[in-house]
């Protein structure tokens, strides 16, 4: 029984001495790029929700705007927090790297998927690039609380 425990605690210290050696840079873009594919993952499923929403309403394209702002912000927020549990570096770190995959991103399908269609001004671009920002922040901080568990005291009540 103790051997395995043995074991075990050898397994756990290679893996975290693998970890360490490892470049922390490379170590946050590979947190952050699979941050974004589960924050991709999830924004698709709240797509799919807000559509649902969106057409059970008297005008489906006036809520589509709002769903859209909506789905963007808490992807956001999602992609700061799951990037800060798989780094474990600092917050903000991991906050402003998610927040520029994801940033970048959605340029990229902004680009690929322009249409004549009613668009946003550069300033409201702007804010919602800084939306993006300030949420992958606070999911990143929210990704690093720890809760402590207190001890139960020793002599029992009667």
């Amino acid at each position: 029984m103790t051997h395995n425990r043995s074991l075990s605690n050898k397994q756990k210290s290679r893996q975290r001495k693998k970890i360490e050696s490892q470049n922390p840079v490379a170590n946050l873009l590979k947190g952050s790029l699979k941050a974004l594919l589960i924050s991709l993952l999830s924004a698709f499923l709240l797509m799919l929700i807000s559509s649902a929403i969106a057409l059970n309403t008297q005008n489906p394209g006036g809520a589509a705007s709002p769903l859209g702002i909506a789905i963007l912000i808490i992807t956001s927020l999602i992609c700061g927090f799951s990037t800060q549990k798989l780094t474990n570096s600092s917050p903000i770190r991991s906050g402003v790297s998610s927040s520029f995959v994801l940033s970048t991103v959605i340029l990229v399908a902004s680009l690929l998927f322009r249409k004549e269609i009613e668009s946003f001004s550069a300033g409201a671009r702007l804010l919602m690039l800084l939306f993006i920002l300030l949420t992958s922040l606070l999911g990143a901080i929210l990704g690093n609380v720890r809760f402590v568990k207190k001890r139960r005291s020793n002599h029992r009540r009667r």
